[in-house]
């Protein structure tokens, strides 16, 4: 019996130790699924950052990886391609913290930089060079293209004319109206409607089903579909949840409010910091705990909180373990999540699953799905302002086992990828 292959052109992305989950999570479905799985990148398998000792430890599966010194220079000749385009500014350089709790930034000049692109370029390559042999002596049943990184060089077997199927995966968009002119996001564009069988768009509140749409590719080559629940999250003891809130809440207070978000200019931690001066104002005792590691707008989110004088209701944590985040997750009262977009990741997921209460800004999306659970509201910014003691004592109630069709396992979620795929 032939065993199927699958290549996995990814580039600087890869399993995460911490963190998302996804490819990772993606990667062992295959593999359980019967697949003899290749990961091609850009990543040294020595990385301590990713789990790739954990899947080289399955039978059929197979690292194509770098060596650190071409791995740097990969990194330089971005760099200095970068320099040379006077462009090449990141986006987020001119973005600061919005001026009120109902500023909406546009999504989009949030992330993208110049140098993921120049990377992304110089992998494409780099990678349509390298795989040519393997790909030309294991005929893989399928080249997967993992986001903007692996999605050209994917793309290229496609427009090659190579008869196996070519899937790309995307993870959310960053495409608005407003920004659809950009070079940076003229290049997602082209990822996006790069050649292929099919697209597998994760629906996380960014609309990526309608950008999809908006680029003439039919909905039977779309698979559009929320994440999966990693199968790490799950109840912790209750030590580790008291240990979790003790280190949240060194002031004891009644209640903890929780988000857990890079310092990014749409991940609106500055969001979550108004609406807990004016819940303190409500007369809520509540202790705002703030867990991220990296981004643009540490010291002026810091700045924030000094001038609004809630520093000593404000606790800084580094960036939490993934294998520690449930815990975390349910030392909080009220887990929040601000962002302007992108509202119904795998955050939500996991704090509905484990029964934790969530106030979440309604992206148009979270809403409809999830509307229904008990113990999670989803509401404009200024209506979140007014939450009254009473509301949370409520939520706080009404926590506990909720069922949705949506919120399923990891494994359930990818083996309806894996039928989709084996189906077009």
């Amino acid at each position: 019996m032939n065993v199927k292959s699958i290549f996995f052109f990814s580039g600087i992305n890869g399993p995460k130790q911490k963190g998302n989950q996804s490819l990772k999570n993606t990667l062992e479905g295959y593999i359980e699924s019967g697949y003899r799985v290749y990961v091609f990148d850009m990543l040294s398998s020595t990385d301590p950052t990713f789990a790739f000792k954990q899947l080289e430890e399955k039978k059929n599966f197979f690292h194509i990886g770098m060596p650190n010194v071409l791995l740097s220079l990969l990194k330089r000749l971005a760099i200095l391609a970068k320099r040379r385009k006077s462009h090449s500014r990141a986006l987020n350089s001119s973005y600061g913290i919005p001026p009120s709790i109902e500023s909406v930034i546009d999504l989009g000049n949030s992330e993208i930089t110049a140098a993921q692109i120049y990377t992304a370029r110089l992998y494409t390559i780099f990678e349509i060079i390298r795989s040519s042999l393997f790909v030309w002596l294991i005929r893989p049943e399928i080249i997967y293209g993992f986001e903007i990184y692996g999605a050209q060089a994917a793309s290229f077997w496609k427009r090659f004319g190579y008869s196996k199927k070519v899937i790309l995966r995307f993870m959310g968009t960053y495409i608005t109206e407003g920004n659809r002119s950009n070079p940076f996001i003229r290049y997602h564009l082209r990822c996006l409607g790069g050649a292929s069988d099919g697209i597998v768009m994760t629906n996380d509140g960014t609309r990526g089903d309608e950008v999809l749409q908006s680029l003439n590719i039919p909905n039977s080559r779309i698979f559009f579909a929320i994440n999966g629940v990693d199968g790490n999250i799950r109840a912790s003891s209750i030590e580790a949840i008291r240990n979790a809130r003790d280190k949240m809440n060194p002031q004891n207070r009644k209640y903890i409010a929780g988000i857990f978000n890079r310092f990014y200019p749409f991940k609106r931690i500055d969001r979550a910091i108004r609406l807990h001066q004016q819940w303190r104002k409500n007369g809520i005792d509540v202790q705002l705990a703030i867990a991220g590691h990296g981004g643009p707008l540490v010291q002026q989110l810091h700045s924030l909180v000094e001038n609004l004088d809630t520093g000593n209701y404000v606790t800084w944590l580094d960036s939490i373990p993934h294998s520690e985040m449930a815990a975390h997750y349910q030392a909080c009262d009220v887990s929040l999540l601000m962002n302007d977009y992108a509202n119904m990741g795998n955050q939500l997921m996991e704090n509905l699953f484990l029964g934790v209460p969530v106030l979440a800004v309604d992206d148009g999306k979270n809403s409809v799905v999830f509307g229904d659970c008990p113990y999670a509201r989803f509401s404009t910014p200024s209506l979140l302002s007014n939450i009254s003691l009473n509301e949370i004592s409520r939520l706080k109630i009404d926590a506990g086992r909720y069922s949705n069709s949506s919120l399923v396992p990891w494994t359930v979620r990818i083996a309806r990828e894996i039928e989709w795929v084996q189906e077009l």
